[in-house]
């Protein structure tokens, strides 16, 4: 697969690697074969903010729809299952007995725009601390 010669690697003249000894190192084929086949000096690209943002606003989207698919099919079930996230509170207490369209359309909404707004925020918060 790989040609590799411990005789004389490419990377032999490195003395150390972080706090390990290349030579005494019982791991030097292994930091020899990410030696010689890693990039150096590349440096990640930033993230696009609003990319950020619609990927975290689809991915809430998603979450939503499932969660009312959930809620129709099964809602005691869903109630249980999201009231143990919330330790110690009885969602049942609080749940709505009927959901009107109205109700989906404005929670969809809402779940998308903060999405959106969390992604945006934290792509550029990332940007800024690179």
């Amino acid at each position: 697969m790989w040609n590799i010669n411990m005789n004389n690697p490419p990377g032999k003249d490195l003395k150390n690697i972080g706090n390990l000894n290349y030579k005494e190192s019982k791991f030097k084929n292994f930091y020899w074969f990410v030696l010689t086949n890693m990039k150096g000096g590349e440096k990640m690209e930033k993230l696009k903010p609003q990319a950020t943002g619609y990927a975290l606003a689809s991915v809430a989207g998603i979450v939503s729809l499932v969660c009312l698919l959930l809620i129709v099919v099964a809602k005691n079930f869903t109630i249980n299952l999201f009231g143990a996230i919330f330790h110690g509170i009885d969602l049942s207490q609080i749940a709505a007995d009927n959901i009107t369209i109205n109700s989906v359309i404005l929670g969809f909404v809402e779940v998308v725009v903060i999405g959106f707004i969390l992604g945006w925020l934290f792509a550029k918060i990332y940007n800024r601390l690179k």
